[in-house]
């Protein structure tokens, strides 16, 4: 008889949920979101894998566990992402004031903010990190532009963090994506 800890038990657990959840995501797309033939072909042969996966997993695939937690997890945050989710990781950067009179109306502009944002959290620390020479600690951010286009305020982070200075991309991205947004209003 197989033996296995509780850990073991929690993480296969999860692991199932996180492959039933995204077989619910793209089942969801198949009959809802009208795809072209190509998507339905790539949904019909990723929901066949998904269903082989679920089968071949064994609670003791520590490796692939911890794939699936991973990959699937990040794929059914993103698709759960919504504007207050969104709006809280933009808050833990420091970003929030960001939005302001940004005209952000859609689930999928959310979704994608919230995506940018998500990401850019998973690369900061709230420590000082040992190797801090690769490091940038974020205290402040610079304000929206004037009417004229001068950028005359800084904006505290509420909880200064530290990012890799090979991450700051993603942080530019955001404000990128946001700056487009203001500047389209959509």
């Amino acid at each position: 008889m197989q033996k296995w800890t509780q850990d073991e038990a929690i993480a296969f657990e999860c692991a199932c949920e996180c492959i039933t959840d995204l077989r619910a995501i793209l089942t969801s797309e198949r009959y809802h979101d009208n795809p072209t033939p190509e998507r339905l072909a790539e949904i019909e042969v990723e929901l066949s894998g998904l269903r082989a996966e679920r089968e071949m997993l064994s609670v003791h695939d520590h490796a692939e566990i911890a794939r699936i937690r991973c990959d699937y997890g990040r794929r059914i945050c993103y698709h759960r992402m919504n504007e207050p989710a969104a709006r809280a990781y933009l808050e833990t950067l420091g970003l929030s004031f960001a939005v302001a009179g940004v005209q952000i109306g859609s689930a999928d502009s959310w979704r994608e903010v919230g995506r940018l944002a998500f990401e850019a959290v998973e690369c900061v620390t709230f420590e000082r990190p040992a190797d801090d020479g690769s490091w940038l600690l974020i205290g402040e951010h610079l304000g929206q532009p004037d009417a004229a286009g001068w950028i005359t305020q800084r904006v505290a982070v509420q909880r200064p963090y530290w990012i890799r200075k090979s991450d700051l991309p993603r942080l530019q991205e955001i404000e990128s994506y946001l700056a487009a947004k203001a500047h389209t209003g959509s």
